[in-house]
């Protein structure tokens, strides 16, 4: 029996197309777009989950770094925006 309870990835081990490499970069704008909108989003399901279990005092250490660390991501995707 596997005693490791660490889910395993998998990745897809296929190399990124030309195509796609082209076509990202001429959209830029538009991916660093959905990226900050992500980081921001991040951050703000971590807060909301500190206000959810505000008498969990591991809970919320780990959620406050995670909220961090996500808007450290959203400001410098701004920058580059």
């Amino acid at each position: 029996m596997n005693t490791n309870t660490a889910p395993r990835i998998k990745f897809i081990k296929q190399p990124t197309s030309t195509a796609w490499l082209e076509q990202a970069l001429a959209n830029l704008d538009t991916i660093l777009l959905d990226h900050s909108h992500c980081e921001r989003k991040a951050a703000g399901v971590a807060l909301n989950l500190m206000f959810r279990y505000p008498s969990s005092t591991k809970l919320i250490r780990t959620l406050t770094a995670i909220a961090q660390e996500e808007l450290q991501h959203f400001e410098q995707v701004n920058q580059w925006l």
